[in-house]
């Protein structure tokens, strides 16, 4: 829960710093799993080791929590696919597109058409 708090602030942080600056020449948001045991307190293997005990990996703590945001922000119609992506800290849209494509079965396009349908 710790862990998802932190990448929440980083999110919403960086996300205020880009809506301050029109320009996305930047590079993509960054989830740094060093940056993340840092602001937690802990050492990186001290991080490693509380999502071992809970049969966990970064990764897929990420994962998850880049889904849950990316269904939340395919509610917001005037979000461009290639803006959502950047926002989830992927380089490129079709990276985001099949990564969510193996989360939800549908593509992202596909997902906001259904949600917006509801």
């Amino acid at each position: 829960a710790q862990i998802l708090a932190q990448f929440d602030a980083f999110f919403a942080i960086c996300d205020r710093s880009a809506q301050a600056s029109s320009s996305q020449a930047k590079a993509p948001l960054a989830f740094n799993q060093d940056e993340v045991a840092g602001k937690l307190g802990i050492s990186t293997r001290t991080l490693h080791r509380r999502l071992a005990e809970q049969n966990l990996n970064f990764r897929q703590v990420l994962d998850e929590w880049r889904y849950e945001q990316a269904k939340a922000l395919l509610l917001q119609a005037d979000c461009s696919l290639g803006e959502l992506a950047w926002r989830l800290g992927y380089a490129e849209q079709s990276n985001f597109q099949h990564a969510f494509k193996r989360w939800s079965g549908h593509s992202p396009g596909a997902f906001r058409s259904i949600l917006l349908a509801r």
